[in-house]
C-alpha cells in the first residue's frame, strides 16, 4: 500500500518530477478512476463503468483502458493517444491527503518512493525560494477542486443506486486463439429500469444534473469497439474476436 507524506518545501526542496511521469503512470493502469463531471469527455474515448469499492462500499466511476491487467492501450511509445486526459493523470504524482492535526483539513501529499521523482533532473517541485513550481501549483488547484467533485461523484453513485439503476455485468473477452477471459466487478446503468422511471424521478435526476452522466455511461460502452481495435493493432496482445456483455446475476449491488 502506498504511504503518503505531506509535501513541504523544506523536506522536498531538492525533488524533481520526471518528464512525462503521468503518462508512465497511466501506462500501467488498466482502470482509471473518474469524477462524475469527467464522464462527458471520457465517453468520446473510453468505456465508462461503475464499480463498488469493496472496502468502503462507495460507488466509483472508472474507465477501462485495456483488457489486460497492468496495461493501457491508450499509451503508445510513451505518448497519451487521446485528447481527454483524466484528472487522475493531470494531478499525478500529487495526491490529496488529510492534514495532520486538522480533522477537516487537507494538504498535498506524495509517495516519496515513487519512480515519478528524481533528485537530479526534471521539473522542480519548488523554486529556490521554496515557492510551489508551475506543476505543483496546477495540481494543487485541481486537487482542491476535486474535494467538491468527489462529493458530487459520491452523491451521483448513491442516487442511481437508490433508484435501482445499477446493473452488474461481466465482459466476456473471446480471443482469436480460442481463449477467453471474463472481466468482473463492473456495473452499468440498467436501461430498462431507467426507462421505467416516473416523471417525478426523471425531473429529480434532471434537476441534480444526473441525466447527462447517466446517458454518458450508456453511450460510452460503444468505445469497447475502439479498445478492441487498439488491442488488435498491438502485436503484444492476443487479438480479440469479440466481447460479449452478460448480466452478472451473482453480484449483488445492494
Amino acid at each position: 500500500m502506498t504511504t503518503l507524506v505531506a509535501l513541504n518545501s523544506e523536506q522536498h526542496q531538492s525533488l524533481f518530477t520526471k518528464e512525462q511521469a503521468e503518462t508512465h503512470f497511466a501506462a500501467k493502469q488498466h482502470l482509471i478512476n473518474l469524477r462524475v463531471h469527467e464522464i462527458a469527455q471520457a465517453l468520446t474515448s473510453l468505456p465508462v463503468f461503475l464499480m463498488k469499492d469493496p472496502n468502503s462500499g462507495v460507488w466509483r466511476i472508472s474507465a477501462i483502458t485495456s483488457f489486460s491487467m497492468g496495461h493501457n492501450l491508450l499509451v503508445e511509445n510513451g505518448q497519451w493517444q487521446v485528447g481527454f486526459k483524466p484528472l487522475a493523470m493531470q494531478t499525478y504524482p500529487f495526491y490529496l491527503m488529510k492534514a495532520e492535526g486538522d480533522a477537516k483539513g487537507y494538504t498535498v501529499g506524495i509517495d516519496p518512493e515513487s519512480e515519478a521523482f528524481s533528485s537530479e533532473s526534471g521539473a522542480p517541485i519548488f523554486s529556490e525560494k521554496g515557492k510551489a513550481g508551475e506543476q505543483l501549483s496546477k495540481a494543487t488547484r485541481l486537487l482542491e477542486a476535486s474535494i467538491e467533485q468527489d462529493i458530487q461523484t459520491y452523491q451521483f453513485g448513491q442516487a442511481i443506486h437508490d433508484l435501482g439503476l445499477v446493473k452488474a455485468i461481466n465482459l466476456v473477452v473471446h480471443r482469436q486463439d480460442g481463449s477467453q477471459e471474463t472481466l468482473q466487478g463492473l456495473c452499468t446503468i440498467d436501461e430498462d429500469k431507467f426507462n421505467a422511471l416516473s416523471g417525478e424521478q426523471l425531473i429529480m435526476l434532471r434537476d441534480k444534473g444526473y441525466l447527462a452522466p447517466i446517458h454518458g455511461i450508456l453511450f460510452s460502452i460503444y468505445q469497447l469497439n475502439d479498445l478492441i481495435h487498439r488491442n488488435n493493432q498491438n502485436t503484444n496482445f492476443t487479438a480479440i474476436n469479440e466481447i460479449k456483455i452478460a448480466v452478472n446475476t451473482g453480484d449483488s449491488v445492494a
